[in-house]
């Protein structure tokens, strides 16, 4: 059970928010993780419709209803077990209920004998997929043995690159998309493939959206990330060493640069269209994958609640006039950062003048000083 790093479960039940809470512990304690919780086979069902790929085994109860998550006594849900089971096929399902084996025999009478067999026949080695509700840690050992054993694409996929997927998870990623194009082989239907690596690139900006807004990168947008990886050696609050490495840098770079929104993309799609070249599709999501993976194995811990690039507003006095890229600039230094004010013809200033600091440019902070547009500062009233 040790070589399992994890498995994830759906569990269909009407007491499903007790179960879990009373069992979730016990279950994360053997790598087993409830990440879906159902009242109806319907939400069981639409919840397996958009995440097929991150789902190893399925718990139902005896009675649940179909759509009606108060309904008392009713197995029209049990009943759309054997359409779903077929439709998710090999993903094994896992009988739980308060009913004794004995009592659900003399209830099922009125259901068909294959959404009866499946959970009650004894297979070869005279083991059900069954268990009473008293019985969680024999549940817990049937799913581990059983999903290790079908071992599906996706669990393996997902055993294999472990540590990225928790990172996926973590940044609240979409892991489906990335289980998806793992897995795919030369059969995969072009019409399957020619979104995906956008879809990709979308993953890549929203890791970046959380990280911007919680300010351990200096800006939201992909190609300004890179660009700052790309000329950085450190920043005053960030040290050099936790800095992306330059191949890593490089190879967010090519992949900024294949997939993006211009004409390349249409290159690359074209070229999928031609080609069904799943290899390349594969290998972005691994660089994908890779990048998250980095971000969430210290950077993001140890700058957290640093935010390097968090920037309150402040008044200064202007130190010197200086010149920047062959322009004249102002001068200001607060807490110990020197910041270059591009000249303000609306707002003349003079040395001695005391300024509003608002904000900075998102593209200097790899520079010894922060270059502060015109419309990012202001003259204080001196009045």
């Amino acid at each position: 059970m040790s070589r399992i790093k994890q498995i994830n479960i759906a569990w269909l039940d009407d007491q499903i928010d007790i179960l879990a809470r009373d069992n979730e512990e016990f279950f994360k304690s053997n790598n087993c993780f409830i990440k879906y919780k159902a009242k109806t086979a319907e939400q069981l069902q639409s919840f397996l419709d958009k995440h097929r790929g991150m789902v190893d085994a399925v718990i139902v109860d005896f009675e649940v209803d179909s759509t009606n998550p108060n309904a008392e006594t009713s197995t029209s849900g049990f009943q759309k077990i054997a359409y779903i089971r077929d439709k998710y096929t090999p993903i094994p399902f896992f009988l739980c209920s308060g009913f004794t084996l004995q009592d659900i025999e003399e209830r099922s009478t009125g259901l068909g004998k294959q959404e009866i067999d499946y959970f009650l026949k004894p297979d070869e080695n005279g083991r059900r997929r069954y268990c009473h509700k008293s019985e969680i840690s024999k549940l817990v050992e049937m799913i581990c043995s059983e999903a290790e054993s079908i071992s599906t694409p996706q669990f393996k996929v997902r055993q294999e690159y472990d540590k990225a997927f928790k990172a996926v998870e973590r940044f609240g990623l979409d892991a489906e998309t990335f289980v998806f194009l793992l897995t795919i082989d030369e059969k995969t239907d072009y019409l399957d493939l020619r979104e995906k690596p956008v879809k990709l690139r979308k993953e890549i900006e929203k890791l970046f959206d959380k990280l911007g807004e919680e300010e351990v990168i200096p800006s939201k947008k992909l190609n300004e990330v890179i660009t700052w990886f790309k000329n950085a050696s450190s920043n005053p609050k960030i040290e050099s060493d936790d800095m992306m490495p330059k191949a890593l840098v490089s190879t967010l770079d090519y992949f900024a640069e294949l997939i993006n929104n211009s004409a390349h993309s249409l290159y690359f799609d074209e070229y999928l269209k031609d080609t069904r070249d799943v290899y390349i599709v594969k290998a972005l999501t691994i660089i994908c994958l890779d990048i998250i993976k980095w971000f969430n194995n210290g950077y993001y811990d140890l700058y957290k609640d640093v935010r390097p690039f968090h920037f309150d507003p402040f008044t200064a006095s202007i130190i010197d006039k200086v010149e920047r890229e062959g322009k004249q600039a102002l001068l200001v230094k607060h807490e110990g950062e020197e910041y270059v004010l591009q000249k303000n013809y609306n707002a003349h200033a003079n040395i001695g003048d005391k300024v509003k600091v608002k904000g900075r440019a998102k593209d200097t902070y790899y520079r010894k000083d922060y270059y502060v547009s015109y419309d990012k500062w202001e003259r204080c009233d001196t009045t």
